[in-house]
């Protein structure tokens, strides 16, 4: 509990209780989880994850927005998360030079610092306007344990 004192004279306090509360809560991660779910079930490297983890997944989403020319990632940089795109598209950098290009819905990046504990190997941005849901360390670790081999294949190629 806490004491919250007025500032000024004039104050408008709006209550909700609990219940209401709650009731929105859920409704808003309800929603956020049907519209996640089926993307998951569209991203390849996702496939073998049952319902349960796919919905898991989709609840740990952040959802961001980026401007096109906007960096997303920076090449050096420690890495914090994974991204999956929505919608738009962004391209990897190496300096200066495009090197690998994400337009499809599903396509992620930014894994491999999460995997191997090392600096962003790129910098990507946003070609387009983007949208892209962000996966941080921690649900990473916690949540794509089943796809880990998965990943490292695709690190290999």
């Amino acid at each position: 509990a806490a004491t919250v004192r007025a500032a000024s004279d004039e104050v408008v306090l709006w209550a909700m209780d609990r219940e209401s509360f709650k009731a929105i809560v859920l409704v808003q991660t309800m929603q956020k989880r049907l519209k996640y779910e089926a993307f998951l079930e569209e991203v390849s490297l996702l496939q073998g994850l049952s319902s349960y983890e796919r919905a898991t997944v989709a609840d740990s989403f952040v959802e961001v927005r980026y401007g096109a020319g906007d960096r997303v990632i920076e090449e050096g940089a420690e890495g914090h998360d994974m991204f999956f795109l929505v919608a738009g598209k962004a391209e990897a950098l190496d300096k200066e030079n495009v090197v690998r290009i994400y337009e499809k819905p599903g396509a992620y990046f930014g894994e491999l610092a999460l995997l191997n504990n090392e600096p962003r190997k790129a910098t990507v941005r946003a070609a387009t306007a983007c949208e892209l849901v962000a996966l941080d360390r921690a649900a990473f670790e916690r949540l794509m344990g089943p796809v880990v081999d998965v990943l490292q294949r695709h690190e290999a190629d």
